[in-house]
């Protein structure tokens, strides 16, 4: 992992058109949860009447599904055409002789080098949202902030250190390919250079995640992920762990106001405790009640009385967590719509999107038919497999994952005796675990594993993301290394077999298969985590495809 800024910010000002000058962007930041906040503001800004993009980190199932305009995933071709542009546009930096400005080095140089795999992905999505002339791009950052490829909107005009290519030397047929490009998108004003594109920048909750990297401590890391912060902007920092809330909140607030020059900042713990806000349960949904600025959606002026109107938001997603989720992206459309003028954004376009998110591979149900997946033979005669799938792979994020199993299998009916008392009449679990090398198991199963002696944990490895050469799954010693220096209970539990190493997920989900529904006579829960990228290996074999490819004109 190489973070900084030089290599993308010299290849996106040597475009024909630089896209972060046109596209208006909310980058969206923390450890936990940027996904989900990403979906719901992504979601209702489409139920508004806009063209949305999303851009997640890290992709999912392959690397196209992170670049979307309105939920759906760039095609194929539009994405290795405009991956060719791109790398012919490197090829030409690399030998270019002629630069005005910055460094004497090119981009080939020690001083700049070739873009990472995340840099040209990261420029392929700009580039496509921009000739597609969205309204408004969602974006995620990749790792911390300050330094990340996203970090690249509202930068300096007059940045001297930034090389530029002698057009003259160019060659006329990328020119060509570009303009070809950007000749499909629409001739209005946002084909025009913007004076600031980033208007909202969210912090989801904060933790130790990247140690090392983005820094050593969590005050290190919030300083770190400020860095997305811009001049006029809104920010909204969102509910923190109570043990750091304070320290994160007033970080992130004294460096944008007294650094970054932010409008506004939004706390929204501290607004939580003053408004009026509810969980209600209506028809087995959870809503959040809230109350919000009375605006006429036909006043194009965004005046109002100051009366406030209470509306419902419905809360899909699953886990309680994602009710703090829910009001980031709240009070991020809340000021995309008071102080940017999107005025098509109304309580029924926020109750639109908000219903009808979809986040895949997070706290995700799935019934995997393993006979049509080729898991298992055709002459198998049951092949129905449900499990639970999430991506959680921090102690934060396992929190979460714990507390929402522990509210399922509290519910789920058991065969056991009628006298055994309550405590026993909870399903056991099967986790089917693979971790990042490097990550801290050993906390992720005392989060999830807690004193449930009963439970089978099970190990394996995920394939490695495509084009992420630094990222590989922990080996079964790694794991096992982990359960032994854990705790009493599970290193007793790994003596009795509970613990077990397969070297595949398929080979896994075979054997789940083959105990059924039922486990030593308790009903048993099956769920997959420790890595979204396991999570992405198991809709792979499923044969699920989370997204449709993207058929609008280029």
């Amino acid at each position: 992992m190489d973070l900084g800024l030089d290599r993308i910010k010299t290849c996106l000002s040597n475009l024909p058109k630089n896209p972060t000058k046109y596209l208006k962007i909310v980058h969206v930041t923390g450890t936990n949860g940027k996904g989900s906040v990403c979906a719901l503001i992504s979601n209702t800004i489409q139920a508004s009447g806009y063209k949305v993009a999303t851009y997640n980190s890290p992709h999912f199932i392959e690397p196209r599904d992170a670049i979307r305009i309105n939920d759906c995933i760039i095609s194929q071709r539009d994405y290795q055409e405009i991956e060719n542009m791109i790398t012919d546009w490197e090829k030409f930096v690399l030998s270019a002789s002629s630069f005005t400005g910055g460094s004497d080095e090119g981009l080939g140089s020690p001083g700049f080098g070739t873009l990472t795999s995340f840099e040209k992905i990261t420029v392929i999505a700009l580039c496509w949202f921009m000739l597609e002339s969205v309204d408004l791009a969602v974006i995620e950052v990749g790792m911390g902030g300050l330094r990340d490829a996203t970090n690249v909107f509202d930068s300096d005009q007059n940045d001297n250190s930034i090389p530029t290519l002698d057009f003259d030397q160019l060659s006329e047929c990328i020119i060509a390919k570009w303009r070809i490009r950007d000749n499909a998108g629409n001739s209005d004003s946002k084909n025009k250079p913007q004076s600031s594109t980033s208007l909202v920048q969210c912090f989801t909750p904060i933790s130790l995640d990247h140690v090392g990297m983005i820094g050593n401590n969590v005050t290190e890391i919030t300083y770190e992920k400020s860095g997305i912060i811009k001049p006029n902007s809104t920010v909204i920092i969102g509910k923190q762990s109570p043990t750091s809330e304070v320290d994160i909140t007033k970080t992130i607030s004294d460096l944008a106001i007294n650094k970054y020059k932010a409008k506004y900042v939004v706390n929204v713990a501290l607004l939580s405790k003053s408004s009026e806000i509810k969980l209600i349960t209506k028809d087995n949904t959870r809503y959040i009640e809230i109350a919000t600025p009375n605006v006429d959606s036909n006043n194009s002026n965004n005046n109002n009385s100051g009366e406030t109107v209470k509306i419902e938001l419905p809360i899909i997603l699953p886990g309680s967590h994602q009710i703090d989720n829910a009001l980031i992206a709240y009070y991020a459309l809340l000021s995309l719509r008071n102080d940017f003028g999107w005025d098509k954004i109304t309580p029924q376009s926020m109750f639109a999107g908000f219903i009808n998110v979809n986040w895949p591979g997070r706290l995700t149900p799935l019934s995997i038919d393993l006979t049509s997946s080729n898991i298992l033979p055709n002459n198998e005669k049951r092949s129905e497999l449900d499990v639970i799938v999430d991506g959680a792979h921090n102690p934060e994020a396992s929190i979460v994952l714990r507390n929402y199993i522990d509210s399922i299998i509290t519910s789920t009916p058991c065969n056991y005796d009628s006298k055994a008392n309550e405590k026993e009449k909870k399903a056991k679990v099967c986790w089917i675990l693979g971790f990042t090398k490097g990550k801290d198991i050993k906390s992720i199963l005392e989060v999830l594993i807690k004193d449930n002696k009963d439970d089978l944990v099970w190990f394996v490895p995920f394939n490695p993301p495509v084009g992420m050469s630094w990222i590989s799954s922990a080996t079964s010693q790694d794991c096992k290394t982990a359960a032994l220096d854990n705790s009493t209970n599970i290193s007793t539990k790994n003596q009795h077999d509970n613990y077990r190493y397969f070297d595949s997920l398929k080979d896994a989900l075979i054997e789940r298969y083959k105990l059924g529904n039922e486990v030593d006579g308790q009903k048993t829960v099956t769920v997959v985590a420790g890595s979204l990228y396991l999570a992405a290996d198991l809709y792979r074999l499923a044969g699920v495809k989370p997204w449709k490819e993207y058929s609008g004109s280029m």
